[in-house]
């Protein structure tokens, strides 16, 4: 898979999930009412950025962008270090567990949006419709792009109980208190 500029998308994803990762451990800072230590690291990864920038700068565009990644990564591995001796210790390795079971069903699910939106894709008829957008082709593209969001929901909440991730239940146990047949719901 290719990006309009020939790169790979992939380090842009890279780059979200680790923003979004600091994003969430800056934030366990501000609840312990510490704005100072993400602030610091922040800087320290920002001059840590520039300077392998730098060397990376040969690379072009792909240099530029491998150290923002792994400068961003660095970040997160320091506040997620930092945390854990400021909070006197906490499981990392269910922390890590959790961290792989949810991008274990994240992947299966992704799998599932694409196979669910080919299928859509390969059973709608395309014969006969004129335009690129016109009203008909925006109504196929959605009944596609819906078919990939429901068969990629459905999977990640089958993979999230078989994986036993604690934080889909309460979503699990709406839904599934909507849909009991033979039983009387509470209400």
């Amino acid at each position: 898979m290719r990006s309009e500029n020939g790169g790979s998308p992939l380090p842009s994803w890279q780059m979200c999930l680790n923003e979004a990762a600091v994003s969430i451990l800056t934030r366990s800072f501000y609840a312990l009412r510490d704005s100072r230590t993400p602030v610091y690291v922040s800087l320290c990864q920002f001059a840590f950025m520039i300077g392998l920038s730098i060397l990376l700068f040969p690379m072009g565009l792909r240099g530029l962008g491998l150290a923002m990644s792994i400068g961003v990564l660095g970040e997160a591995a320091a506040l997620l270090l930092l945390l854990h001796q400021r909070l006197h210790g906490f499981d990392l390795r269910a922390l890590f567990i959790y961290t792989v079971s949810v991008l274990a069903a994240s992947l299966v699910s992704t799998l599932a949006a694409l196979v669910g939106y080919a299928v859509v894709d390969r059973i709608i008829s395309y014969s006969g419709i004129d335009g690129q957008g016109s009203l008909e082709v925006n109504a196929l593209l959605a009944v596609r792009i819906l078919a990939g969001v429901i068969s990629a929901s459905v999977v990640y909440l089958f993979f999230t109980r078989f994986l036993q991730i604690d934080d889909a239940v309460p979503i699990l146990n709406r839904i599934t208190s909507r849909f009991t047949f033979g039983r009387k719901r509470a209400s």
